[in-house]
């Protein structure tokens, strides 16, 4: 029940580069990622880094201060079975962390299309945010500019079937 999530989204115009953020923010439960996708709108292109998670690079695993429950797997199996290929990341427990790209050069004043195939399942009672597909916008000197959601969701917005 893998569940692909996202949008288009438009780039500022002082826009340089972009990195994707795959969130699970202040929840109970996990939330597994693969296949992201980055592709300027009217092109075939993927500009994601190892969109697949199909080795370590491309990726940083980042946890929030305060949050030491939140535990990151990069599998073949478990909560982490992949959508398709060999691997997909889970973030999972009690959870404030994010899957973080590597910076991906972009044009600016530019829509591009930003998904990744979802699946998790989050505590009703005990999540207070949620899943995010999120594009963070930086200027040619690397200034942080702005960010989008591509997507949002909470508990009961995926589905942790295979």
């Amino acid at each position: 029940a893998w569940e692909q999530q996202g949008g288009t989204i438009t780039t500022p115009s002082d826009a340089a580069t972009i990195r994707i953020q795959l969130f699970n923010v202040m929840n109970s439960g996990w939330v597994a990622y693969d296949d992201v996708s980055l592709i300027e709108v009217g092109h075939s292109t993927n500009l994601a880094p190892n969109p697949g998670f199909e080795d370590t690079t491309g990726w940083s695993e980042v946890t929030r201060a305060g949050f030491p429950g939140t535990s990151f797997l990069r599998s073949s199996s478990g909560t982490a079975q992949p959508h398709d290929g060999s691997y997909a990341y889970a973030i999972s427990n009690h959870a404030y962390g994010y899957l973080r790209s590597d910076p991906i050069t972009v044009s600016a004043d530019t829509e591009y299309d930003l998904h990744a195939w979802v699946r998790g399942e989050l505590d009703p009672d005990d999540s207070y945010y949620n899943w995010i597909v999120r594009a963070y916008f930086y200027n040619s000197s690397g200034g942080y500019i702005s960010y989008v959601n591509a997507a949002t969701g909470g508990a009961g917005s995926i589905s942790p079937a295979w």
